[in-house]
């Protein structure tokens, strides 16, 4: 998929770069790719503003039936570091990939991500299952589903 950023966040790059190699690593296939910032992209990650009804959410993704070729728009609500936008980029990329939010306390699609966490989150079997059938890819019969990408903000900096 295609994905634009706004020239606004464009600081943010590398993280979404780790964030694209984190769902690579997970689903073994690269799914992402920069293109052309405009509706041709099949993703935009654009700065959107704070909903004072739901003043914790940093980030939204919000599927799109726009003009083009484009299917999702993510949305980042709030200021953030380079650690914090790799997390919350690799959550928002895996709801773009049809990827639901999880119980599981150590999955990357947790409803809310702790910024403060030190252990990685990952994307685990289920999260894995889900994108590589939104995929339209195959399962791996060797995925454990515990090893796969991670946000380690020790690692990152």
């Amino acid at each position: 998929m295609r994905v634009s950023i706004t020239p606004y966040l464009a600081w943010q790059i590398p993280a979404y770069d780790q964030a694209f190699a984190f769902w690579a690593s997970a689903i073994g296939a690269d799914v992402f790719d920069w293109g052309p910032v405009g509706l041709e992209s099949d993703v935009i990650i654009a700065a959107g503003p704070r909903d004072p009804a739901r003043p914790n959410v940093v980030a939204t993704t919000h599927r799109s039936s726009l003009v083009g070729t484009c299917k999702a728009i993510v949305l980042i609500r709030s200021t953030m570091d380079d650690d914090e936008a790799f997390m919350f980029g690799a959550h928002e990329l895996g709801h773009v990939l049809g990827v639901g939010h999880s119980n599981d306390p150590d999955s990357v699609m947790l409803p809310e991500l702790d910024k403060a966490r030190r252990a990685p989150y990952i994307a685990t079997a289920l999260d894995v299952a889900a994108a590589k059938q939104a995929l339209g890819l195959g399962p791996d019969e060797k995925d454990d589903g515990r090893q796969h990408g991670g946000y380690d903000d020790e690692a990152q900096k």
